[in-house]
């Protein structure tokens, strides 16, 4: 029985503290929307102010120049209606000019956004094909054959690379179809051809020296720098050495006398111990 009333009390408790939280959540619900509608409301009757303000000036100005008008023998409400056509015709105007704008604006961005879809395209043909020619220069004799085409076409006059396409020629003469030096160039004697060939060589002499130096250029600093450092070391040593902190560092450590001597006692009784077993092996013999 006391548990039962206990658990009633409990229950009648909970109860109540709902009720309490629902009313406290309707009031503060109600008041929002309150306070919305009342916000609304406001805003609802400030455009119906400004709006009957404006029409009653408008009606005033009317007024005003009715009888203007009718003195002038012009028909007010014909006059006031090409206003307001007017008026239509210029708002029309500006929101098709607003229109236009946008659709410009549209029209640019789907542009660069196709821009950057053509960009990302070609960098994607391209890596392929970089990686189709490297796949070719790995399988088969494709470099071999590009480099021996490269080489015929500069070295032929026309810059081509089959000689006799037709087969039709009986002799090819190298002299006639490629570009060499001959023993006329330093004499002033030399072909147009002949003096470009060679500035090409310069040319590309000049280039491949340049790129040696710049990839050598950081090994040969590196070697200085270990140079300096050896003879810094070198040089505190020797100040080391000469205040008496280490030893010399350029004197030879010699063998010590005591060790000799060991050595030489060693041999003396491996000697005599020969001996002693040689005599033995005599006695036994007699």
């Amino acid at each position: 029985m006391r548990l039962k009333e206990a658990q009633d009390k409990q229950r009648a408790r909970k109860e109540q503290a709902e009720d309490v939280r629902e009313g406290r959540f309707q009031y503060d619900a109600q008041r929002v929307l309150q306070l919305k509608d009342g916000a609304i409301l406001l805003k609802i009757k400030s455009q119906n102010e400004r709006r009957e303000k404006k029409n009653q000036k408008v009606k005033t100005e009317r007024e005003k120049q009715r009888q203007d008008l009718l003195q002038e023998g012009k028909n007010p409400y014909e006059v006031w209606r090409r206003e307001e056509m007017e008026v239509r015709k210029e708002e029309q105007h500006l929101r098709l000019r607003a229109q236009a704008e946008l659709r410009s604006e549209k029209l640019v961005e789907q542009l660069i956004a196709e821009d950057k879809t053509y960009k990302r395209n070609m960098q994607e043909s391209k890596k392929k094909r970089e990686q189709k020619e490297e796949f070719q220069r790995q399988v088969g004799n494709y470099a071999k054959e590009k480099k021996i085409t490269q080489y015929i076409r500069k070295m032929t006059i026309g810059n081509v690379d089959v000689l006799d396409p037709t087969g039709t020629a009986l002799r090819i003469d190298p002299s006639k179809v490629s570009i060499q030096r001959t023993n006329a160039f330093g004499l002033g004697r030399a072909r147009t051809e002949e003096i470009q060939n060679v500035a090409r060589q310069v040319k590309s002499g000049n280039t491949r020296i340049e790129q040696w130096k710049e990839a050598n250029q950081n090994t040969e600093e590196e070697e200085e720098a270990e140079a300096l450092r050896m003879e810094q070391e070198q040089m505190d040593n020797f100040l080391r050495s000469a205040s008496g902190e280490d030893g010399d560092p350029f004197e030879v450590e010699e063998p010590e006398e005591d060790e000799e001597e060991e050595s030489e006692e060693a041999v003396g009784v491996g000697e005599r111990v020969k001996a002693q077993a040689s005599g033995t092996g005599r006695a036994y013999d007699d």
